[in-house]
């Protein structure tokens, strides 16, 4: 009888053992899966950054300064104010049609 509640006693200590081997391998396929999905996640967005990165490089490449811009629209508008300047005097020098028909009338009658 005793060796028959030894055997038993055996029995349910082995049975209420933990199954460290079930667990270790559920966690590391667990660690694997959320491994493979965070990669997927990761890549695109990765990816996506380097593209804006390039991108932003070309615009600031691409980008004139506001001190340049400011020279340029200082020059343009010192030129807009020659061409007015221009304009002007030969506005002056003009003679008008009516003063050269008078001339030529004037000669003809000579």
């Amino acid at each position: 009888m005793e060796s028959a509640i030894a055997t038993l006693s055996a029995e349910v200590r082995a049975g209420g053992k933990t199954q460290w081997q079930t667990i270790v391998t559920s966690v590391g396929v667990i660690v694997a899966i959320l491994g493979a999905l965070g990669g997927l996640a990761y890549l695109p967005i990765k990816n996506g950054m380097g593209v804006l990165g390039s991108e932003l490089r070309l615009l600031r490449d691409a980008a004139v300064p506001r001190a340049e811009q400011a020279e340029r629209w200082r020059r343009t508008e010192e030129d807009i104010r020659a061409l007015q300047a221009d304009l002007r005097r030969a506005d002056t020098r003009f003679v008008g049609r009516s003063e050269y028909e008078e001339r030529w009338r004037c000669l003809e009658n000579k």
